[in-house]
């Protein structure tokens, strides 16, 4: 049986080969080049990065954010569990998450390939946006990571959403509608049951004692306040010693969500980039309303958190652990360990900033550009290309070059509390304006 096999088949593939070589092509039939298309190779690139992009916002969705259906911001740490198709994920925490530059990529992304996957991705972004700035109940609070203080389980198996707090259920104080949760839950999350854990006060106590053991065992374990236990509910929970904390909303539509505070000059850029998206969004005419309306309330966040800026003297204001929960103060002005600053972390030292926040606000940037006082940088800002000490950033540069060759001790100790400040903010401001 194997020889007749083997003889059948050598016998068909002869066959075939002959047929192949003896076939011709008339001399009458001629054969039309392809057409031509200019656009054939920009085409192809579109293609294909409209197929990355695909991809990258189901992952993006699923992985890398967390809140809610509607409303969620990027999360630079999530940590996810897989059996099958079910998913837990445990968001945070994180300082100087990437919330607005997340913000202004998908818009530059809908803006270049367009499709439903990036309108719905804005709306939770663009919607995000304004959470994080409702979430203390302080107007034009932003801060540095939010969570609505339930979990949310999306099963797109059986089509349904539900949320739990406390061991029982809970509704949203913001309705966003049936149909366009639905619409997420299809789009994103069909075939798959995601569970978010976004109670830091469920999962800090069991499952960031083996994840994170360094940090809970030196900052997570510790009660509200040094020599305290924790209060029930707490008043915050401890994120690091230098940065931040969990702060508890304790009154409002939010009350019981958690959000991230000393929220420091260095994440205002990031957010900018966010508002600035959703500023060009609400000024684009052909949206579709949902997202037009989550870009209308991004962009009214935005106004609310550069107004309270300029109104605070272009400082960042926050709620602290040392004070009641009405008391707003420059962030970072005492640590959560309860080490005072040298320099408050809050209070603006770029005119860069400056100026972006004004821009930004209700008021807006007129010209000739106004004068602004910083005090964190002992300069008055009057051109958008200054520095420190009325100079430029050119002219910056020179001197500490100089200074560096004559006495590196003299600039050592001119720049002690300011070097850090130079070294990150030098170019990122400048790179938004330039945006």
């Amino acid at each position: 049986m194997v020889r007749r096999g083997l003889l059948l088949s050598t016998v068909i593939v002869v066959t075939v080969s002959i047929c192949a070589c003896c076939t011709t092509t008339p001399s009458s039939v001629t054969i039309p080049p392809p057409a031509v298309n200019p656009n054939a190779k920009a085409d192809a690139f579109k293609l294909f990065y409209k197929e990355r992009a695909e991809r990258t916002v189901l992952s993006l969705n699923r992985f890398a954010v967390a809140g809610d259906t509607v409303f969620a911001s990027v999360f630079g740490k999530n940590m996810v569990a897989r059996s099958g198709n079910e998913y837990e994920v445990v968001p945070g925490p994180k300082d100087n998450n990437p919330i607005g530059m997340a913000v202004s990529g998908a818009w530059k992304g809908y803006q270049a390939l367009g499709g439903r996957d990036l309108e719905l991705t804005l709306i939770r972004l663009f919607q995000g946006l304004a959470f994080n700035e409702q979430v203390s109940g302080h107007p034009g609070l932003t801060c540095r990571e939010a969570l609505p203080g339930w979990s949310l389980k999306l099963d797109g198996v059986n089509g349904q959403i539900s949320r739990t707090q406390h061991g029982g259920g809970v509704t949203p104080p913001i309705p966003y509608g049936p149909g366009l949760e639905q619409e997420m839950l299809d789009r994103f999350y069909r075939g798959v049951l995601f569970t978010y854990r976004n109670d830091p006060w469920e999962y800090y106590f069991n499952f960031k004692a083996v994840d994170e053991l360094e940090h809970f065992s030196m900052t997570f374990v510790f009660g509200d306040l040094p020599g305290y236990g924790f209060t029930s509910p707490p008043r915050f929970l401890r994120i690091s010693d230098c940065c931040s904390s969990w702060m508890v909303t304790n009154s409002g539509r939010w009350r019981g969500a958690f959000w991230g505070n000393h929220n420091s000059r260095d994440n205002f850029p990031d957010y900018a980039m966010g508002y600035l998206a959703a500023m060009e969004a609400t000024n684009t005419p052909g949206l579709p309303a949902d997202l037009a309306e989550a870009a209308r309330r991004a962009t009214e966040a935005g106004r609310r958190t550069a107004d309270a800026i300029v109104a605070s003297g272009m400082a960042q204001m926050t709620v602290d652990e040392w004070h009641d929960y009405g008391t707003l103060v420059p962030a970072g002005q005492r640590r959560p360990d309860g080490k005072t600053e040298s320099q408050d972390l809050g209070s603006f030292n770029s005119c860069q900033m400056a100026y972006l926040a004004k821009a930004i606000s209700s008021e807006g940037l007129t010209y000739p550009l106004p004068e602004i006082k910083l005090p964190a940088a002992m300069t008055t800002c009057r051109s958008m290309d200054d520095a420190f000490l009325w100079m430029w950033w050119g002219d910056l540069v020179k001197v500490a070059e100089w200074l560096a060759g004559v006495s590196p001790e003299l600039l050592a100790k001119l720049t002690d509390r300011v070097r850090d400040d130079i070294r990150e903010d030098f170019g990122r401001e400048t790179r938004i304006l330039s945006t």
